[in-house]
């Protein structure tokens, strides 16, 4: 018959109250917080997937911040954009009936003024800013892609900004392509820029679409032809016009199918970050009737233990003689 000492039955009783004591002392931190886990060791597994879901939900923060950014953008662009459109039919209106033998030189010298004016607002939205960079000089944001001449000083590099794992947005338009005659095919530089801010560059190559000639340019030889009451040189600038506005519209169409697809990824990734938030709740957030249960539960177990422990600690050696 083994013999079992009180200082073992002292050691044993003191390790089961510490036991117990520990698990209501980690129930009533569960409380206090509402998080199932406070801690690593609680739940490893689950604590290992709420981490993974917080770079996620880092990542989807970042791409959002880009979408924003670019949705901005392109929206100043594509308003930009229509009031070049608009400058543009009204300059062709003046081209149309100014071309007409109707009208004498004293008309088309007191029109002429318009079409300045309509050169200087054409000026001024093809150095257009959003704070202090331009939105059609390429890369070379700080410098203003056009001079009072119309000679184009930005570059012909495109930006795209990563709005989605691996998925690249242009977010500008350079001004070459919409103000200045282009050769058969130009090389146009595009940089992609991701949420972790790497780089990476190709060459696109662009068709041009009709005759290429400079906005400014035709718009010069408009007010050339009116001051100098030459209807052929107004005339010829008439498909120019058309050529301008094709271009106008065509990449004002490309704008905004990008401000479209921003829309949707917008809303996409609301719905992700949702979804990443519920289930990381799930996984740190505790069951709060369960959770005072188990409190409640645990309480009763540990003044059980203390009961039991008091007749069994108080006991003296008369105790032991009569047993």
């Amino acid at each position: 018959m083994t013999r079992v000492s009180e200082r073992s039955n002292h050691n044993s009783l003191q390790h089961s109250l510490s036991r117990t004591k520990g698990k209501l002392e980690d129930l009533q931190l569960k409380g206090t917080t509402f998080k199932a886990i406070n801690k690593p060791s609680d739940n490893p597994i689950n604590t290992t997937e709420y981490l993974q879901m917080g770079t996620l939900q880092e990542d989807l923060k970042q791409f959002q911040k880009n979408s924003q950014f670019a949705y901005f953008v392109l929206n100043v662009t594509d308003k930009t954009l229509e009031e070049i459109s608009d400058l543009a039919v009204r300059t062709k209106e003046l081209a149309l009936s100014l071309s007409s033998d109707f009208y004498d030189k004293n008309i088309r010298n007191t029109l002429v003024q318009e079409v300045r004016q309509i050169r200087d607002q054409m000026l001024a939205l093809a150095n257009k800013r959003v704070g202090d960079r331009y939105i059609f000089s390429g890369q070379k944001t700080l410098t203003a892609p056009f001079d009072v001449a119309g000679n184009y000083k930005g570059d012909k590099k495109i930006t795209q900004l990563e709005i989605s794992k691996d998925f690249f947005l242009p977010i500008n338009i350079s001004g070459y392509e919409i103000f200045v005659e282009r050769p058969e095919k130009d090389q146009v530089q595009q940089t992609f820029i991701s949420s972790s801010e790497n780089f990476l560059e190709q060459p696109v190559e662009h068709t041009p679409k009709g005759d290429g000639l400079s906005v400014f340019k035709t718009l010069d030889l408009l007010i050339s032809g009116l001051e100098s009451d030459n209807t052929i040189a107004i005339q010829s600038t008439l498909d120019k016009l058309d050529a301008i506005l094709d271009r106008v519209v065509t990449h004002r169409t490309k704008v905004g199918s990008q401000i479209s697809v921003l829309e949707n990824n917008l809303g996409r990734i609301e719905s992700e970050q949702v979804e990443i938030e519920s289930k990381r709740s799930l996984l740190m957030d505790a069951d709060v009737l369960d959770l005072f249960s188990q409190i409640a539960k645990q309480q009763e177990i540990l003044k059980a233990a203390y009961k039991t422990s008091q007749g069994l600690l108080n006991q003296n050696l008369l105790d032991f003689m009569r047993i």
